[in-house]
C-alpha cells in the first residue's frame, strides 16, 4: 500500500509541476519549449478536454550523452483528481511502450511505470528551477 500511495503522490506532484509551468489557458495543438543545459524539453498538447488533457513531453539533446538519452513521454492530466500520469513512452530507439494501470501489471512493469513518472517529476522540477532563475 505504501508503494501505491507514493506512486499517486508522485502523479499528484507532476500535476502541480505542470500547473506551475504551463499557462493557465492553452488549447489542443499548443506547444511549449524550454531550453535546458544539454538540450530542449517540449510539451505538446495533443488533446484538451474538460476533465482530461493528453500531453506529449519530449526531450531532445544537443549531443549523445552516455548518462542521458532522448525520450518522449505520453501522459494524461486529470483535472478532477489533480493528477498527471505517464501512460506511454518512447525511447531513443523509437520503441513506444504503452503503460497500463499500476495495479493490473506485474511488479516489474509497475516499477517501470513508477520510474517513468519519477523521470517526469525530476524533468519538470528541473524546468521549473531553470525558469525561475
Amino acid at each position: 500500500m505504501k508503494e501505491f500511495d507514493a506512486y499517486h503522490a508522485c502523479c499528484n506532484a507532476n500535476y502541480q509541476w505542470l500547473w506551475r509551468l504551463l499557462p493557465s489557458q492553452y488549447e489542443t495543438g499548443d506547444s511549449f519549449l524550454w531550453q535546458l543545459k544539454h538540450g530542449t524539453l517540449s510539451i505538446y498538447v495533443e488533446e484538451k478536454k474538460a476533465y482530461t488533457d493528453n500531453l506529449v513531453i519530449q526531450q531532445d539533446l544537443f549531443q549523445n550523452l552516455p548518462w542521458l538519452k532522448n525520450f518522449t513521454l505520453y501522459l494524461k492530466r486529470y483535472h478532477d483528481s489533480r493528477s498527471s500520469e505517464v501512460v506511454g513512452f518512447q525511447n531513443n530507439q523509437g520503441i513506444r511502450c504503452r503503460l497500463t494501470h499500476v495495479q493490473s501489471i506485474p511488479h516489474k512493469h509497475s516499477h517501470e511505470k513508477w520510474q517513468m513518472n519519477r523521470l517526469l517529476y525530476e524533468t519538470l522540477a528541473l524546468c521549473f528551477s531553470l525558469r525561475s532563475k
